[in-house]
């Protein structure tokens, strides 16, 4: 098994816990696009404007970043790599010159109130391989 392979099976992984998880039937996250802004939702009502404690921010950007994950890897074409340089795991798309990290999102989700739902709309439309440029 290559090392590729062994993060995507990890962070697959932790996806389907999160999917699982107890809040994931209330805020609907069943790994589809769309769920990525329930994301948002859940976020807002269990830590507002203030984030994590310090203490368990890690984990916590680590499970919704690869739940997060797990959704690109399964509507995009790309490979997955450590990235010191964006912070975490970065995704490079196959389709575009795109290369982003979740984490990153995640992070700045609790950092400065960036919307989930708006970064990946932004990054699916450079994705997909049927847009027109003007």
């Amino acid at each position: 098994m290559t090392k590729e392979q062994k993060l995507i099976d990890k962070i697959l992984e932790t996806a389907q816990i999160v999917a699982t998880g107890p809040e994931a039937e209330e805020y609907g996250l069943d790994l589809s696009e769309k769920s990525i802004k329930r994301l948002d939702r859940m976020i807002k009502v269990f830590w507002g404007e203030s984030g994590p404690s310090e203490e368990g921010r890690d984990h916590i950007i680590w499970a919704f970043g690869s739940y997060i994950a797990a959704i690109v890897d399964k509507h995009f074409a790309g490979s997955w790599e450590e990235s010191e340089e964006l912070g975490g795991i970065a995704f490079n798309s196959k389709t575009s010159s795109v290369r982003f990290s979740p984490y990153n999102w995640v992070a700045k989700r609790f950092d400065l109130g960036d919307k989930l739902a708006y970064k990946y709309k932004v990054i699916a439309n450079l994705m997909r391989p049927d847009r027109t440029t003007p």
